[in-house]
């Protein structure tokens, strides 16, 4: 199957994209970061500044969500294992309706995940904001 987020290739059991680190669910509280090596995620953790709302409420204490750095298998296939933290935030129970996320991340220094998605033989470095639009439909 392939990455909804980055469209890398990624085994069909896995449940997070082992380039982007984005989760290959639909859940919106649930990010990550994978990288080469477990000094990038460190680095990008403490450069990255991370703002989400949910229906144009923005959610406090973001930073407080990111989980320990784990090691995990060799997700890009090159022969060693990668590094991810995972960012899980407990909105709770959503009303019945359809629900606005907006995330941006935004860095203090550019920053590297040690990949190289764009084959020009070196890390791709990350420094520019990015951000997320979704939204959740909850039934009845």
């Amino acid at each position: 199957m392939r990455c909804p987020h980055c469209g890398s290739q990624v085994p069909d059991t896995a449940r997070a994209c082992g380039h982007c680190g984005q989760w290959l669910d639909a859940a919106p509280t649930r990010r990550g970061l994978v990288a080469d090596t477990l000094e990038q995620v460190a680095d990008w953790l403490a450069s990255v500044d991370l703002t989400v709302t949910l229906d144009e409420i923005s959610l406090p204490n973001t930073a407080d969500y990111w989980g320990e750095i784990e090691k995990v298998e060799d997700l890009d296939e090159d022969g060693d294992a990668e590094y991810v933290s995972r960012w899980v935030y407990p909105v709770g129970t959503l009303s019945p309706g359809t629900h606005s996320v907006e995330t941006e991340y935004r860095l203090q220094w550019p920053v590297t995940d040690g990949f190289d998605s764009d084959g020009d033989s070196s890390p791709d470095e990350f420094y520019e904001p990015w951000g997320y639009s979704l939204q959740i439909i909850v039934e009845e």
